[in-house]
């Protein structure tokens, strides 16, 4: 802590220009997350729910939760809320102090999410200076001040868009406690309780890797007799405080949501260990290059280690991607030992030893998790430091081989150009869709500022009636949930139509919105921007 305090208050002229170039990166990281927040706000059915959610409890009509949002594939069963797991509910706490304080509509909820993808830009650059310089740490930092797929994941409001910071702000806090004396222990010990009891709440995957951690921690530190108990307790009880709520429920259900936990752990997988392995190994890889290129899909292809991907008449530049992937991540892995080996500082060295033992944890934490329908690199977003900490080892590497202007030039023109580039055509085809109102129809990522018109039309349309029949085509499907939110706001009850052009009640208003012009022969229609809104239960 004490370093991030003399940074800031640096006074030679070196550190000037650091503090000046460190400045404008996080102030141009701060334009990408912010600009048009509200208007190009993603809202699906997740973010519904839970809009509807802190809505009834900022209005009065429900308390607050005692557990939080459900996980995917979790329980037995049907895949639904009441037989999954649920982790704790400070992410909905987050969003209902966000609603008090600024207002009770999506992007406000949203607010705690761009709040934390802010901060983890410096918070990258201070941790990356655990072990690298300052002009490496500002280099690599930049690149994910602008990476696409942390800016766009700093948008919207979503529990998992928070592990990055929490992930950092654990790992910096525990590299702290393990290097400081006992009298500099306190801020860490708090700091790191913070992150803990937060992050355990983020996913269980977080959860899983930060118990195990801080175990593996623990142990170490009584081996060696340094572990201070006074600092240990007041950690614990942090956390026990920030998960009050959880452990309430827990109480009150007879540990009903731990059991279905156990449940989730014991389910056998049907695949072999060396299929989990490579599958592991290919998602973590996958991952790393997109989260450090934006370039390609955002799922796992599991085609890493597949030899017909290297066929360059297959698709030339898909070949060489995942042959550099490959050397990447082989070279990124093979720097982490070697420096480890090397180092003799002991705080960097422990600072690489708790990479090292945090990564292990995570790659044996997904191994089982390893299935094509966990395959979103979000998934993988509580190591998504590691690619950055790679690409720190192979410009270190590359500045202690070569004198200035030349290293200059062979490190921004091989290394940094082109990831800022990809980066760049990324980002530009997002906020054009964005900036033509297209992205609705042209994915299925429904934004506030499109439907937001399409509710008013439809809310102006039917007055005195307090009912109304809404769908989306087949391409507008996810739809429904942020209409029937954005209804609600106007006092009007959303019901889904089970067929696009079947009708319950003929009484009741009922509107199909759709990409397409093929019923505009046929329905009265309203066109709003991209969409179409037809009146179904009313004939030309």
């Amino acid at each position: 802590m004490h370093n991030i305090w003399s940074f800031l208050t640096s006074r030679t002229k070196k550190q000037k220009r650091v503090i000046g170039i460190f400045l404008l990166i996080f102030f141009l990281g701060i334009f990408l997350r912010t600009y048009h927040f509200h208007d190009w706000l993603m809202i699906r059915e997740d973010q519904s729910r839970d809009a509807s959610l802190v809505s009834r409890i900022v209005q009065g009509g429900e308390k607050w939760p005692l557990i939080g949002p459900f996980m995917s594939y979790s329980g037995e069963g049907a895949h639904s809320e009441e037989n999954a797991f649920h982790i704790g509910p400070i992410y909905y706490y987050f969003q209902i102090l966000s609603a008090k304080v600024f207002g009770d509509y999506p992007d406000k909820l949203a607010y705690p999410d761009v709040f934390f993808g802010i901060l983890t830009i410096p918070l990258l650059f201070f941790f990356l200076r655990n072990y690298f310089t300052r002009s490496i740490s500002l280099g690599v930092t930049s690149l994910f001040a602008f990476s696409a797929y942390f800016v766009q994941y700093a948008r919207f409001a979503w529990n998992t868009n928070l592990i990055p910071f929490f992930v950092l702000l654990f790992l910096f806090s525990l590299h702290r406690l393990l290097g400081k004396s006992e009298k500099d222990r306190w801020v860490p010990a708090l700091v790191f309780g913070f992150s803990f009891g937060v992050g355990i709440q983020l996913h269980v995957i977080t959860m899983a890797i930060f118990f195990i951690t801080s175990f593996c921690v623990v142990l170490f530190l009584l081996k060696n007799q340094s572990l201070r108990w006074k600092e240990w307790t007041l950690i614990f009880l942090l956390v026990c405080f920030l998960n009050t709520a959880q452990i309430v429920s827990e109480l009150q259900t007879n540990f009903s949501n731990t059991k279905t936990l156990l449940i989730s752990t014991s389910k056998n997988n049907p695949r072999s260990l060396g299929t989990l392995v490579r599958n592991d190994l290919n998602c973590h890889m996958e991952a790393y290059a997109y989260f450090l290129s934006s370039y390609g899909g955002n799922r796992c292809a599991y085609n890493l280690f597949d030899i017909s991907t290297y066929r360059i008449n297959k698709n030339p530049l898909e070949s060489v991607v995942s042959l550099v992937t490959l050397i990447f991540s082989l070279f990124g892995s093979l720097f982490l030992f070697r420096y480890v080996r090397d180092e003799k500082e002991r705080e960097k060295k422990y600072f690489l030893y708790l990479v090292i033992v945090y990564t292990s944890i995570a790659f044996f934490v997904m191994l089982p998790l390893s299935r094509s329908h966990l395959s979103d690199f979000r998934y993988f977003t509580s190591t998504f430091f590691v690619p950055f900490l790679f690409l720190g080892f192979l410009l270190q590497c590359i500045t202690r081989r070569f004198p200035g202007m030349i290293r200059g030039i062979f490190i921004f023109g091989i290394f940094l150009f082109p990831l800022y580039f990809s980066h760049y055509q990324v980002l530009y085809g997002q906020f054009s869709s964005l900036q033509l109102k297209k992205q609705t129809c042209a994915s299925h990522f429904t934004t506030l500022g499109e439907l937001e018109p399409v509710a008013s039309y439809i809310a102006g349309n039917t007055t005195g009636f307090k009912e109304v029949y809404v769908r989306g085509d087949k391409d507008l499907h996810v739809i429904f949930f942020p209409m029937q939110y954005l209804l609600g706001k106007y006092g009007i009850q959303a019901i889904e139509m089970k067929s696009t052009l079947e009708v319950p009640d003929k009484s009741v208003p009922a509107y199909l919105i759709s990409c397409r012009v093929g019923w505009r022969s046929q329905y009265p229609y309203q066109s709003i921007d991209r969409f179409s809104i037809f009146q179904i239960n009313s004939e030309r």
